[in-house]
């Protein structure tokens, strides 16, 4: 972010509300005085008196589709603050945001923000950037150790997603499928996706692990969203299917029957004597981009909107002398991710269509390259799956004595 853009009681504004009745609807708001602490990718706020317990505030995020820097939130790249990503990840701005929270008491635990390192978006671009095109000598997009079986582990901050028996369904006929290249080729360099993302986390304290019956730390995550990069699925016929920046929302958990709790985790003692972290997150998956780009058929609807899936993560954690600590996470799971596109398709005449095509000409796209008026609507199945050991987290917290951005910028003498 841009932090000149980030102005208290303009573009950034925090208010105490009250409510008109039982329902819940917002009344009268007034603005709550204190001081901001930013830098390009974190906004701390400090009231000038604390927050009273019960009461009800919120703070706003100001954005306009389209906005203009002068009166919005903005990055460096001079674009307004993306506030509509389930919408549209790609445009310029989006509505305001507006968060609400209710004042409490002071805790004994132990709020720790998170952030991803390495970062795989740096410019948060929704693309992984090396030097020269296609590039795979940097860490950014590809840094990534064999897995003795011609593929690739993921690195850190990267997710491997495969088409289940390398076999898809369109209109009810079985087509040879694959992520990252035509179904002909081998790209085992071509199967992940890179997640950018923060992740907020509080120390709870002494807790039992259930599984294991060990002792353990107590943690709570609080559920975020993760953009990541598009992904690219190859059918035969149909050529290449582009997702789009993919967006994945963390789930609260259920407790007694409603989902409105912090997700669980815990810290144990591994095999080694090593602290280890685990948990398990339910996710839902959207692409509201997705395009079919170089295909035949006309992408009329998809449903790769909410869809659930769940990750269960563990890993090792290093702690440093500054502070800071780190935590992998990898998935013992493999979760199963089944798209559903329908499209339209020409058809040639009377009696060739789609599944004609297939079945009689090697050449399918050419077959199916006809000025022809009438269409065929139908489905295409992809099976997705993320394999197991296929997710790879890498958190970081930040130093202990976190200075603000002006304060960095001082100089010895100052």
């Amino acid at each position: 972010m841009d932090p000149d853009s980030i102005r208290l009681g303009e573009t950034f504004i925090v208010e105490k509300v009250s409510q008109s009745d039982v329902g819940g609807t917002i009344g009268n708001a007034e603005i709550v005085e204190g001081r901001l602490e930013k830098n390009n990718q974190r906004i701390r706020f400090y009231p000038d008196e604390p927050w009273d317990k019960g009461s009800f505030y919120r703070y706003t995020m100001v954005s306009a589709p389209d906005g203009n820097c002068g009166n919005v939130i903005c990055g460096k790249n001079n674009m307004a603050l993306q506030t509509d990503v389930l919408k549209d990840p790609t445009d310029n701005g989006g509505d305001p945001m507006t968060i609400y929270f209710e004042g409490a008491e002071e805790r004994d635990t132990v709020f720790t923000p998170l952030r991803n390192l390495p970062i795989r978006d740096v410019n948060s671009n929704y693309e992984t950037d090396c030097d020269t095109p296609g590039g795979t000598e940097c860490l950014e997009p590809f840094a990534a150790d064999p897995n003795g079986e011609g593929g690739f582990e993921p690195s850190a901050n990267a997710a491997k997603l495969t088409v289940i028996g390398q076999q898809a369904e369109a209109l009810e006929v079985s087509v040879d499928a694959k992520v990252g290249c035509e179904p002909d080729r081998d790209c085992p360099d071509n199967k992940f996706i890179y997640q950018t993302y923060g992740l907020n986390t509080e120390v709870i304290g002494p807790t039992t692990d259930p599984e294991t019956g060990k002792d353990g730390i107590r943690v709570l995550l609080y559920p975020t969203m993760l953009v990541t990069t598009s992904a690219s699925v190859f059918m035969e016929g149909f050529g290449e299917q582009r997702t789009g920046p993919q967006i994945l929302r963390m789930r609260y958990s259920k407790q007694d029957g409603k989902r409105d709790g912090l997700i669980e985790g815990i810290i144990i003692e591994g095999e080694e004597g090593q602290p280890v972290f685990k948990t398990e997150a339910e996710l839902m998956l959207d692409a509201p981009n997705l395009k079919l780009p170089e295909a035949t058929a006309t992408l009329v609807d998809h449903d790769l909107y909410s869809k659930p899936f769940s990750l269960e993560l563990e890993g090792d954690m290093t702690f440093f002398d500054d502070g800071r600590m780190q935590i992998e996470q990898i998935t013992n799971n493999a979760p199963k991710i089944t798209v559903n596109v329908n499209v339209t398709v020409p058809i040639l005449d009377e009696f060739l269509t789609y599944s004609g095509c297939v079945e009689d000409t090697e050449d399918i796209i050419g077959c199916l390259d006809s000025d022809s008026q009438e269409s065929d609507d139908g489905d295409i199945v992809i099976p997705l799956e993320i394999p197991e050991k296929g997710v790879y987290l890498n958190f970081i917290s930040n130093p202990v004595k976190d200075l603000p951005r002006e304060l960095r910028q001082t100089t010895p003498e100052q």
